[in-house]
């Protein structure tokens, strides 16, 4: 019973997703139910979450907005000019 609900809760997660961090949380939702109860359903499931997620990664690494958010993320934690 328990699997079946973290199941329902993954499914709910995927559908709501809206980015590739949005996944990390069905994941984990399909992953505790895998450990209650081995179910095909779900592992055929958190293969498709996590094939999503990789695919939407790589969009988003395409992505000029996000890239571009990504590369200030990334000058402003290693300038040496910080003090």
């Amino acid at each position: 019973m328990i699997a079946r609900a973290l199941t329902r809760k993954g499914t709910a997660f995927v559908k709501m997703a809206k980015t590739s961090k949005d996944f990390e949380p069905a994941i984990e939702a399909f992953q505790k139910a895998l450990t209650e109860h081995r179910n095909p359903d779900t592992l055929k499931k958190l293969n498709d979450a996590e094939r999503a997620k990789k695919e939407l990664e790589q969009q988003e690494y395409f992505d000029p907005k996000i890239a571009d958010e990504e590369r200030e993320k990334g000058i402003c934690s290693c300038s040496p000019f910080d003090g």
